[in-house]
């Protein structure tokens, strides 16, 4: 063999255990694609994702916007308040009232949490742009490729990920 063979051979031999050993770890669950540390709100055993920068839930929008102006927006300064252990922010009084008065309605589904991710067993917060409401909750996904993948299968994304929830023992499925 030549060479330049003994080299590519040694190149695919190399690639293929470290795809193997991060297939492996990923499998473990010690390796997960952009999940960050998350601080947690408990609500109960409700845990919402509060971002790492400003300590909001779901990262200082605004979850009533999601279904009132049908686009995510930040929450404003001074327009906050404590529920389920976590701090949250409001765009304006209407909606912090709305809030207040059944947050159960407005909060997301899984806390924040992809469904997609907590279906595969590694829970990843939700980015705040890219969400959808459905059966009346409010979810967040973590990727465009993971909102693509809950489109092609919703009732088996929710039945994983509600598994997942129900075997840590919490309520975020509800």
């Amino acid at each position: 063999m030549s060479k330049t063979g003994q080299n590519c051979e040694k190149l695919a031999i190399r690639t293929r255990t470290v795809f193997v050993a991060v297939l492996i770890l990923f499998s473990l669950g010690l390796f997960a694609p952009s999940q960050s540390i998350l601080s947690r709100g408990i609500a109960g055993s409700v845990a919402f994702w509060a971002g790492s920068q400003n300590g909001f839930a779901i990262g200082g929008y605004d979850p009533v916007a999601y279904f009132v102006a049908g686009a995510p927006r930040k929450g404003v300064d001074g327009m906050e308040l404590e529920w389920g252990g976590a701090f949250w922010r409001f765009a304006n009084e209407g909606n912090r009232a709305a809030f207040m008065a059944d947050p159960n309605v407005y909060s997301p589904l899984f806390g924040g949490h992809d469904p997609v991710a907590a279906g595969r067993g590694s829970p990843t917060e939700g980015n705040p742009h890219i969400w959808v409401i459905h059966n009346r909750r409010l979810m967040l996904f973590h990727s465009r490729e993971f909102q693509a993948l809950w489109e092609m299968d919703k009732e088996e994304t929710l039945k994983l990920a509600r598994g997942y929830w129900s075997a840590n023992d919490s309520n975020l499925a509800d």
